[in-house]
């Protein structure tokens, strides 16, 4: 069982108050087909065009939670890097990312937003529809949108979080 599910449950479980003090942070939220991790290949791909998922037949987007937080897998200790490689704090394993794309600088306590820089990725980055300039931090706050090499993520923050799971919680299910 992987975080969105685990969080999904404990959203309906804890009151408000409780669930907010458990898993007080930010968070990144994707959606993404089952991938086969041997077509990663060692080089970033060309971002490729949008494929039509209706028309394919291809199952439903899955949902991906991280935890913006730093991991032992790498050494930087004032980032929180973002790519396609295993020794990254975020992993997306999506051949469009490069392998190290970008990094989120640790928060302060208690701060409301984070400083996400594209760090020269081979298909760039976007913050709500706008391409980050390599290597120029930018204020991301919850609710933002962010592309990385055509793959869309959303930033929660522990309120807004709980606010959208509470919402998939009650969506009714298809058979």
């Amino acid at each position: 069982m992987g975080l969105y599910e685990i969080l999904k449950k404990q959203a309906v479980e804890l009151d408000a108050g409780s669930f907010a003090k458990r898993y007080r942070g930010h968070y990144l939220l994707g959606h993404f087909l089952e991938l086969d991790p041997s077509l990663l290949g060692f080089n970033t791909g060309k971002l490729p065009a949008m494929p039509d998922l209706e028309a394919s037949g291809a199952v439903a987007l899955q949902p991906r939670l991280w935890r913006l937080e730093k991991s032992d897998r790498n050494t930087w200790r004032s980032h929180i890097s973002v790519g396609r490689a295993k020794n990254n704090d975020v992993v997306i394993r999506e051949r469009a990312i490069s392998k190290l794309h970008a990094h989120f600088c640790v928060p302060e306590a208690g701060a409301h937003g984070l400083q996400l820089c594209d760090i020269g990725s081979e298909n760039g980055t976007e913050v709500n529809g706008e391409r980050l300039p390599q290597d120029v931090p930018r204020l991301v706050l919850p609710g933002a949108e962010i592309v990385f090499a055509g793959t869309a993520c959303q930033l929660h923050d522990e309120s807004s979080l709980l606010t959208l799971l509470l919402r998939q919680s009650r969506r009714p299910t298809r058979s």
